[in-house]
Order: C-alpha cells, then structure tokens, then sequence
C-alpha cells in the first residue's frame, strides 16, 4: 500500500519508519525476519529512514523500568547489527514517558514524546525521582459556590477524557459531578469568579484539545502560542 501510495509522485523529501513492537501489543511489527524483509523493501525503495520503538508501558518502579529498558534494547542493538550488515541505516527513535531517561544514547539518537514535556499529576506521582514541576495547567473560574461545593466552568471537553472521573485532575478537595462543561468539585474558601489551575492527570489527551496556550516564557512574560496537533 505505502509503496503504491508514494511511487508515482516525486517525494523526495518522505522517508519511513519501521514501527518495531517492543512488547506492547499494540503496533509495530515484533523483532524477526518479518522487520528485516520490511526493512529490505524501504530501503529498496530509497525510503528508509530507521526504527521507531515505543515502549510507552514500561511501567513500575525505576528498577524494573530500567531492567525492561535494557532487555528491549539488547534485541534492538542485534537488529541494528542486522542492519548495518546489510548496508541499511540503524537510526532509532525509542523511549516514552516512563523509559526516556533509561535508553542508552549510542544507540537511540533521540526519544520519543510524551507527557514528560509537560509532565501531568500522574507523572509527579510515578516518576517522582526525577524532581520535575509540572507545566501544563487548565485555568478555570468558579462559577457558583453553595454547601461547600463549587461548580467550575471545565468540564469532560475541557479535560483528560480518558482518565475516571475522580482523578481527571489534582486540586486540593474532590470532584463530585461532571458534565461536558462543567464540573463541581468540594472543596473550602472559594469565592465566584476566583480562577483555579487544574493540573490535568494525562497532559497529552489535554493539550491537544486547545488550539492555543498561555505559555511563561524563562523571561517571566506571558505568551499565546499555538498549539501543535490540536484538533482545530
């Protein structure tokens, strides 16, 4: 299909990626004679621009992320061998949130993004050793207060979807309701009108629901900036 797709036109500047499955299940083709003949045909083609690896489920304590790192990176270095022998190039994206830190840098010239770009409250959670602050909030204004509880003007659109309800985001208190655009939260000493950050618990399904972002530059100045891979 890819070959069919890109051969009749003049696109010199598209090259390809072999998505390798590590172990997850979810895409790529796993480590074998079925990559390498992939590999075979993209290189053929003129289009081989190397291996991508997303490990994004390399989980647990920082022991085991690293001991699942270094047992996916052996097969990728006796693959990369394969490649080279065969006079094909052995580039390699690899890495995600949880191992980005952990793959060795002689053989993965970068990592793949994740929610480390931003970090989020799972993140400050799970990888607390590596001391980040997370950067990405929803900035939302209470709309009404009664009986210790206060409805904010952010609801199901306005934040990480994916995550069960009651952990969608971290604020001092607890999230009671949500609806589409709004949700009310019990917590203490809120006025109308008052803003609240919501730090969301997946920044990636956040982010991307908004076309635009205020971002502090290291200046201490607030910009609008547009938001890469929005749906808008």
């Amino acid at each position: 299909m890819w070959a069919n797709s890109i051969a009749p036109r003049a696109a010199g500047n598209v090259g390809l990626r072999l998505d390798v499955d590590p172990g997850m299940g979810r895409t790529g083709v796993p480590f074998g004679p079925e990559a390498l003949a992939l590999a075979r045909a993209l290189h053929t083609a003129g289009r081989f621009d190397g291996l991508h690896v997303f490990d994004g489920s390399t989980r647990g304590t920082l022991e085991a992320r690293a001991e699942r790192v270094a047992a996916v990176n052996e097969r990728l270095v006796a693959f990369q061998q394969e490649l080279r022998c065969e006079g094909m190039t052995d580039d390699a994206v690899a890495g995600g949130s949880h191992s980005f830190n952990l793959w060795p840098s002689g053989n993965v010239r970068r990592v793949s993004p994740g929610s480390f770009i931003f970090s989020s409250a799972y993140l400050d959670r799970v990888l607390g050793e590596m001391g980040w602050l997370p950067a990405a909030f929803v900035l939302a204004s209470v709309m009404s207060v009664r009986d210790g509880r206060a409805t904010l003007d952010a609801g199901s659109k306005a934040i990480s979807p994916d995550q069960p309800q009651g952990t969608r985001f971290r604020l001092d208190g607890e999230i009671v309701a949500m609806s589409e655009e709004h949700t009310v939260v019990r917590v203490g000493g809120t006025e109308v009108g008052q803003k609240v950050y919501l730090l969301p618990e997946h920044t990636c399904i956040t982010s991307y629901l908004y076309s635009e972002a205020h971002v502090l530059s290291e200046a201490n100045v607030w910009t609008l900036r547009p938001q890469l891979g929005n749906l808008r």
